[in-house]
Order: structure tokens, then sequence, then C-alpha cells
């Protein structure tokens, strides 16, 4: 199944949009970096730290982003891309078995060097283990007294 012609045509308006906002915004980093050495050079630049590179060389990461998403490679999903994916998953199932991740209502189990993890997870349903081994929490400790250099007695 490939993509209509009213998708392929609103693809081609958002690049052909894009393309043009490259365009504008490289003349517009080239009209700010003129200004910026200008000031800087007005301002008794010549010996001095050259400043405006910070503010050019930040205009040039965006400027970099914008050129690819104009001309760089598509990032569309496509019914064609959809298929491949699916083939290349199906070629792979049987080349390895990886273990699902638990589900976030699952708990892990407490593992301590006496009791080390199996890789079993508890059932959900069931009610939680806590390090004491009962299905109650740790009782508050009571608090430690304030140390120091000046404690007295």
């Amino acid at each position: 199944m490939s993509m209509s012609d009213e998708d392929l045509r609103k693809i081609a308006h958002r690049r052909l949009k894009a393309q043009a906002n490259f365009k504008t915004f490289l003349g517009v980093w080239a009209a700010v970096s003129i200004l910026l050495i200008a000031i800087w050079a007005l301002g008794g630049g010549w010996g001095h730290y050259f400043w405006p590179i910070w503010p050019i060389f930040g205009m040039g990461i965006a400027a970099l982003f914008m050129g690819l998403d104009a001309y760089g490679p598509s990032n569309y999903v496509t019914e064609e891309r959809i298929e491949a994916e699916v083939r290349r998953m199906r070629g792979a199932q049987g080349a390895a078995s990886y273990p699902t991740a638990p589900s976030a209502t699952q708990v892990y189990p407490p593992h301590t060097p006496e009791q080390p993890f199996t890789g079993q997870f508890p059932d959900p349903s069931a009610p939680a283990q806590y390090p004491t081994g009962s299905d109650q929490p740790i009782p508050p400790q009571p608090p430690l007294p304030p140390q120091g250099p000046e404690q007295r007695s």
C-alpha cells in the first residue's frame, strides 16, 4: 500500500516550506553575524576577546538542524517502511529469545546474599513481601543522638 497523492502533496509542501525557512534563516544568520562582528570591532575589538563567536556558533547549530530537516533524509512513516520493519522483525523472531520486562504492577522481590534473585517475579495479586519476611513494613527506627565535637553531657 503506498501513500496517496494528497499525502505526498502535504509532505512535499512541508519540505518546500522548510527549505524556504532554512534559506531565510541563513540570511538572518549572516546579517546577525555581520552586526555582532561590527559591534565587536567598533568597541575596540582588535586584540580583544572575540565574543561574537558564541552567538554565531549557536546560530550555526540551529542552521545545521534546520538544514537537515529541510534537505536531509525523510522521517515520514509510510506503509512501505512499516511493512519492511514487520518483515525484518519476523525474520529476527527465531534469532534470539529475550525475556520480557515485568509490568508496572509487578514488584521486584527483595534480594539479599542469603536470598539471591531467582529471576521470578511475585504474583501482583499476592500480598507484598517486606525484607522482614512478613506482610508488614519495617517499623520506624528512633532518631540517632546528635554527634559533634561539642557534645556535652
